[in-house]
């Protein structure tokens, strides 16, 4: 995996501190989905002004997270992670910064959680490569299903999908977070001058980038079954612990039969 500001629009600009539009010829290009084009040039004002503040946060902060595809695993391969994690969102701690994904997709997120009004603010600039794909700004209440959406300025290229929700960037950051707040996962920080290339589950990442970008990585796929036993599938749970059984972890409960041999690699799983 080479990290490339040429690859994600988003960091390119946050690196060489440009705005969305920029004035003058030479810089960084964006591209837009027809259907957007219109709506997002008539308030690009307003979209620079949330997108210069965020991105002076994140070059101070250094707040970039790469989140592999392992990782991404956990979410495509069982729906179910990504609810129970849902269900934590009023949880998620206030953050600026940016996630990166192996496929060029970058999401710029700001998030405010006011404990004393008990509501939350989500708001997320999408990218895939040099194409916006969507800004969108959310906020709910503490306890309740329903999300509200600024439909003043929040778009997406696949709004006009069927089942499509517009909410779903906010939705796909905040369980992001949550992941990396209740998961023990293997981290590290790759970056120019220091660590400009690291080994990380036998996937190799270089970068040739000053900002450092914190790798995150999972292997809770890699259980070997050598029995032809009946077995139970292996699924995730978010386990209570601490005092009172107050904290909560998200852990993985490996596959398991009875009479059965299981030889287990590196897991997230529950400590005994």
């Amino acid at each position: 995996m080479q990290f490339d500001k040429k690859k994600y629009v988003f960091l390119n600009k946050i690196i060489d501190n440009e705005p969305l539009f920029p004035p003058r010829p030479g810089k960084t290009s964006i591209g837009l989905y027809p259907q957007n084009k219109d709506k997002v040039l008539a308030n690009e004002v307003w979209y620079d002004k949330i997108f210069m503040p965020l991105a002076s946060e994140i070059r101070t902060l250094k707040n970039i997270t790469y989140v592999s595809d392992s990782v991404r695993e956990v979410f495509d391969n069982d729906i179910k992670v990504a609810d129970k994690l849902w269900n934590l969102r009023d949880e998620v701690m206030p953050e600026i910064g940016m996630l990166l994904m192996s496929g060029g997709q970058s999401y710029l997120y700001f998030i405010h959680n006011d404990r004393e009004k008990k509501s939350v603010t989500v708001s997320v600039f999408v990218a895939s490569k040099d194409i916006w794909m969507s800004y969108s700004m959310v906020w709910w209440d503490y306890g309740v299903r329903g999300i509200k959406i600024n439909e003043d300025y929040s778009f997406d290229c696949m709004a006009n999908e069927p089942n499509y929700n517009v909410s779903f960037p906010a939705q796909t950051v905040v369980t992001f977070l949550l992941f990396k707040e209740y998961a023990e996962l293997e981290t590290k920080i790759i970056q120019k001058g220091r660590e400009p290339r690291v080994v990380l589950n036998n996937e190799k990442y270089v970068t040739d980038l000053d900002l450092p970008i914190k790798i995150i990585d999972s292997t809770w796929f890699t259980t070997l079954i050598k029995s032809d036993s009946f077995k139970v599938s292996g699924h995730f749970r978010l386990q209570p612990y601490g005092e009172g059984l107050k904290q909560k972890k998200l852990i993985w409960i490996s596959e398991y039969q009875k009479d059965g041999i299981i030889r287990e690699a590196k897991m997230l799983k529950a400590k005994e």
